[in-house]
């Protein structure tokens, strides 16, 4: 965005006089017009002190509580605001970074290939620039695809105190967003020992406004960054005394030479779409068979997966018989077999409210609601009443995902509220079945009693209330 358009909506948003505004910046009214039809620049060693004024005046109207929303439009990246202050260096910083692309643009310097790099020192100014330069980017992409790589150790205590305040606004609205994840196998250990909860939550969070894909490599990543494949390459580093910095990278012939690099690393993708899982399967017959054979060890429920569902009902669905004959064994294996059964009150309730069974792969079956609690009661047939513990009932708020843990493998499966857009997240680990059960072990996870008789008492709650009371 040039600096011109900036002011202009900057002002809109604040609601100020462009009359007023300009004798608040010390220029005549005309003055201020060539400004904002990009006709001139202010003036280059002024522009600090122009940035600053205009900071000011739009922090004095436009600060109030959660006031990062009506920014949401120019800044779809962005964070809340403690003080007015903290609002009017957002924003100074905002001008000033417009100012300087202007003028590179203005002078007819290559942009592309520049002769120097910018850097930015200090915990809030990297929060601000990143905020600024990915909006920049985003807002300017328009019907672009627009993909983005990162090394980011976003659990790392060193990040983790700049990128927690981070909000994402207005991205929701944009539907050309790539979001590529590495790690190494060390870092990845670390992430699911020390931060396995934020870890799992953060999924639904980043698919809100980005498919999230996630990539594994043998070796280790030195380097923390941000690329936005063939714009900005936005590289981390922390100096002795703790202090990050930013150097952002815009050498076209760098980001080719980087970017090639990256990609010629050992590296392995983990997560998969629906269109690649079910490619997958039909190459691999013999998956289910496997995967029965080798045990499921405990399923973790906090969305309404449609395990009841019959293979005859799956035809409602768009999708080939044979993912449809894998997705049923599997259901089938799950309540059948020693499998634990974990699930939240919430997962448990939805499906009610929605009359929604998710079937991975496939979609979600639609139920009316006289047909829900028939479909609900056929859980009591699978219920062994001799050993009640292989359902535990979960009373907490939970990410929107499921979990299938194996013997040395975890997947997390994430899908949208239109059931449509889907990603199985693959990892060779224990970590996450380990970490869930320490934690209902411990109490951090809280657990509800459960029983036939129970069941039956929550059946017979259904008939009578559309919510029943709780276990």
């Amino acid at each position: 965005m040039n600096t011109g358009k900036l002011l202009e909506k900057l002002i809109d948003i604040a609601k100020i006089p462009k009359t007023d505004f300009a004798l608040n910046m010390n220029m005549t009214p005309s003055g201020l017009s060539k400004i904002l039809t990009g006709k001139r620049l202010p003036v280059l060693k002024e522009k600090k002190a122009f940035s600053r004024q205009a900071a000011l005046c739009f922090a004095e109207a436009i600060y109030d509580f959660n006031c990062y929303m009506k920014l949401e439009e120019i800044f779809p990246v962005i964070y809340n605001f403690n003080s007015k202050y903290e609002l009017e260096i957002f924003l100074a910083s905002a001008v000033e970074y417009s100012i300087d692309r202007d003028f590179v643009e203005e002078n007819s310097e290559n942009k592309n290939y520049p002769d120097t790099e910018a850097s930015f020192l200090g915990k809030k100014t990297v929060l601000n620039m990143i905020c600024i330069i990915i909006s920049d980017q985003i807002t300017n992409a328009k019907d672009r695809i627009l993909p983005f790589y990162s090394t980011l150790p976003l659990f790392d205590p060193v990040y983790s105190g700049t990128f927690v305040k981070i909000k994402t606004v207005n991205l929701r609205n944009w539907k050309n967003l790539s979001m590529n994840h590495f790690f190494d196998y060390s870092s990845l250990e670390v992430v699911f020992d020390k931060y396995g909860m934020t870890f799992l939550s953060s999924i639904p969070k980043l698919h809100l406004f980005a498919n999230l894909d996630l990539w594994i490599t043998e070796e280790k990543m030195e380097s923390a960054f941000i690329l936005l494949k063939d714009q900005v390459l936005l590289v981390f580093n922390v100096q002795l005394d703790g202090t990050p910095l930013l150097t952002a990278i815009r050498h076209k012939g760098y980001l080719n030479v980087f970017f090639t690099s990256l990609m010629k690393r050992k590296i392995k993708k983990i997560s998969y779409s629906r269109s690649e899982a079910s490619a997958l399967l039909e190459a691999n017959p013999t998956f289910i068979d496997k995967l029965t054979s080798a045990g499921v060890d405990t399923v973790y429920n906090f969305i309404s997966l449609g395990y009841l569902l019959e293979r005859h009902e799956l035809d409602v669905l768009d999708g080939k018989d044979i993912v449809k004959d894998f997705i049923s064994k599997f259901f089938n294996c799950i309540l059948t077999t020693e499998t634990t059964f974990a699930v939240t009150l919430d997962a448990m309730t939805s499906f009610f409210t929605s009359g929604k069974a998710i079937v991975p792969l496939l979609g979600a079956v639609d139920f009316a609601q006289e047909e829900r609690l028939p479909y609900l009661e056929r859980f009591g047939l699978y219920l062994d009443r001799k050993k009640p513990d292989k359902i535990q009932v979960l009373n907490c708020d939970m990410p929107y995902i499921a979990i299938i843990c194996s013997a040395g493998a975890n997947i997390v499966y994430y899908v949208d509220s239109t059931y449509q857009s889907e990603r199985f997240y693959y990892f060779k680990t224990d970590k996450i079945n380990e970490m869930l059960k320490d934690k209902i072990a411990d109490g951090s996870l809280k657990t509800l009693d459960f029983s036939g008789e129970i069941w039956d008492y929550y059946v017979e709650e259904l008939k009578t209330n559309v919510h029943p009371a709780s276990f």
